[in-house]
């Protein structure tokens, strides 16, 4: 079965930065879960460089190639 999710546990992100802005940070998503019923799905992630940092966000937000670029 193929899943249709645009994000997924164990994809990594780094942050998308201006040029002159500050370095990004890759982020691994660790979990993924509806916080409501008939909420948006949403996606825990841990930093790279630093295992204790860890933030919670929408799954749009990280799909969002404006905010987010996904690592190969």
């Amino acid at each position: 079965m193929t899943s249709t999710r645009q994000v997924e546990v164990g994809q990594r992100y780094r942050t998308a930065s201006a040029p002159g802005g500050p370095l990004p940070i890759v982020w691994q998503v660790v979990a993924i879960y509806l916080p409501w019923q008939g909420g948006f799905e949403h996606a825990r992630l841990k930093s790279d460089n630093d295992r204790a940092e860890t933030m919670t966000l929408a799954c749009s937000v990280i799909a969002d190639k404006a905010r987010f670029i996904r690592i190969e």
